[in-house]
């Protein structure tokens, strides 16, 4: 049982459960019309429940009380949206995370102050879907509160939806990430010696493929050597190989990765078919 200890707004309650747990609840309409002590009912499936620890609770309500009404309903708007966009459900962090960059990207414009975001290509390029998202929550903030923002705060709300995406991916960078697809893509590209469309739908998968195996890395989730695709494919590959193994001394030298030979089979089959339609 959920009983408000605090109205924030009238989206937003703090409450205290049977075992003396703190939970910021929020829902639309959820604190209309409430008042301290009263039951939230938890049967409503688009209520978003945010576990709060003690020692970070009196942060969590400073933010609270110090961002507009407003700016959580169109973080929440964005939110929406990306979930349904991406079809996965967002970690909770996301919600207190991007309503506070919202404010300060707000505040920033107004003051005339840009903050130059230095992976901007990288997002646009390697995390497209997230970049319309955050396409969509600029329009959504410049029509809202009548301003410009520039592009860069599309690739910024992007980096925050890209970093909420999965449980799984918890402990990734995106920023790391889109840095270290692009490495990997100019070693490959380089390597080749061909200019390549990146419209084409084998550029596209090879990015996809080149994007999920940097996550894989980065989160220590490498794919293991037990399932002998190396000896059943690497003769057929090696054309290929001298590449990956560029690719594998880079990540050695400088990320003190060291790549499965099952991650090495899959990146030359992606070179290999994105080779071939070049």
């Amino acid at each position: 049982m959920n009983r408000i200890r605090k109205i924030l707004n009238s989206n937003v309650v703090l409450v205290d459960d049977d075992e003396h747990n703190s939970f910021i609840i929020m829902g639309r309409g959820l604190g209309y019309g409430k008042k301290q002590g009263d039951i939230v009912q938890d049967s409503d499936q688009n209520q978003i429940f945010i576990p709060l620890s003690d020692s970070k609770q009196q942060a969590v309500l400073d933010l609270f009380n110090q961002l507009p009404q407003k700016v959580f309903e169109l973080s929440e708007q964005i939110i929406r949206h990306a979930e349904k966009e991406l079809e996965r459900k967002l970690n909770v962090s996301v919600h207190l995370a991007l309503a506070d960059h919202i404010h300060f990207a707000i505040e920033r414009c107004r003051q005339g102050l840009t903050i130059t975001n230095r992976v901007l290509w990288e997002i646009k390029t390697f995390y497209r879907q997230e970049f319309a998202i955050g396409q969509y929550g600029v329009a959504l903030l410049n029509e809202a509160y009548r301003l410009t923002l520039p592009e860069e705060e599309a690739a910024n709300i992007a980096f925050h939806i890209a970093n909420a995406e999965s449980e799984a991916k918890e402990g990734l960078d995106s920023m790391q990430s889109a840095r270290l697809i692009r490495e990997i893509k100019d070693i490959v590209l380089y390597s080749l010696n061909r200019t390549v469309d990146e419209d084409s739908l084998h550029y596209a998968r090879f990015i996809m493929h080149t994007r999920f195996f940097a996550e894989r890395l980065l989160t220590g989730k490498q794919l293991p050597d037990s399932g002998g695709l190396y000896e059943l494919f690497h003769g057929e590959y090696t054309d290929c190989m001298p590449i990956v193994d560029k690719i594998e001394a880079y990540l050695r030298k400088k990320y003190q990765i060291i790549i499965t030979r099952e991650e090495k089979i899959f990146l030359a089959i992606h070179i290999k078919r994105m080779k071939a339609a070049i």
